[in-house]
């Protein structure tokens, strides 16, 4: 994955420990520089110190004073654990530095991420979905649409990889296929983990031979479809051999499969069967609500995977 600069985003949830082993291994993998970051949401603050009804009078002045109060003890507490994460980081020989700031965590996790030119962000997820996410916000679903580099969201309070680890790498024939490759590669090499080299043919997008609205029935009775997508699948085959084959002669565990449907649910169930550690996934582009229409795999596989998703960013460095 070659990763240079790795920012942790730790947060007080129970995740945090989660999120810093991740990090840190991953640091020490790549001999990467670790930043670990935390965020002191505003919205934490306690509002009933004071009331806003009277603003030019003496309550103002004691919930500005109340507040500040708070604050200073909460960054405190936020200077104490996260230099005791960085004293943890350096002893196991990672080149460790840490930062905070308040605001809105995903922003501020985006923006510290692109100044200090990070190639990975490891961040943990509150585990909304859909629409819900949308309107409430979540800041894993924010910086994964705006981060300049790839993505790891840990997934639980257990580190994404450990012992005999499984990769599920979730190919398809866009340009990011080579970078989501190399990256799990890399990932797998250092683990000593297995790879699953993961393809799904969508059906919807060979329906535009016919031109018209289809059913289930329709698919499996269409002859032409059938044979269209048995060549495809021939070609598919052979193209997740090659990456099998580049595995095997770098010494990596790896095996392929191929499913028809759609991409995301069959991605997303294909890792809950397979019991993986981590899904290695590129993505469409889309943000907000286009994508909420749209539709994406890489989307609903992050919010529904039963394990953490990294998602490969196609112009990340790789290396193995």
């Amino acid at each position: 994955m070659g990763e240079k600069r790795i920012l942790a985003a730790l947060d007080a949830s129970g995740q945090g420990e989660a999120i810093f082993e991740t990090a840190l291994q991953l640091a020490q993998q790549q001999q990467a520089k670790l930043l670990l970051f935390h965020c002191l949401p505003l919205d934490n603050q306690d509002l009933s110190a004071g009331s806003y009804s009277d603003i030019y009078g003496q309550n103002l002045v004691n919930f500005s004073r109340a507040l500040q109060a708070q604050l200073e003890q909460q960054l405190e507490a936020t200077r104490q654990w996260l230099t005791a994460y960085g004293d943890r980081a350096q002893q196991a020989g990672v080149t460790t530095d840490w930062d905070w700031k308040v605001g809105d965590p995903g922003r501020r996790i985006h923006e510290r991420a692109r100044h200090w030119s990070a190639d990975l962000i490891v961040v943990g997820r509150r585990g909304l979905t859909g629409l819900t996410e949308l309107l409430m916000g979540s800041v894993s679903n924010y910086v994964v649409h705006h981060a300049t580099c790839s993505v790891l969201v840990v997934q639980g309070e257990q580190a994404a990889l450990g012992e005999n680890a499984k990769i599920l790498v979730a190919l398809d024939r866009s340009e990011q296929s080579e970078a989501v490759f190399m990256q799990a590669l890399a990932i797998a090499r250092q683990n000593q983990a297995r790879l699953m080299l993961f393809h799904c043919l969508p059906v919807e997008e060979r329906l535009d031979y016919f031109g018209e609205i289809y059913s289930e029935e329709f698919i499996q009775n269409s002859q032409a479809l059938k044979a269209r997508i048995a060549d495809q699948r021939d070609i598919d085959q052979e193209w997740l051999t090659q990456y099998s084959q580049r595995a095997a002669d770098v010494g990596v565990a790896a095996e392929w499969d191929l499913k028809i449907g759609g991409a995301g649910y069959t991605i997303r169930e294909y890792a809950r069967h397979w019991e993986a550690s981590l899904v290695v996934i590129g993505r469409r582009g889309h943000s907000g609500l286009k994508e909420l229409i749209l539709g994406s795999a890489s989307n609903h596989v992050l919010h529904h995977a039963p394990c953490s998703v990294l998602i490969a960013q196609a112009a990340a460095p790789a290396s193995v």
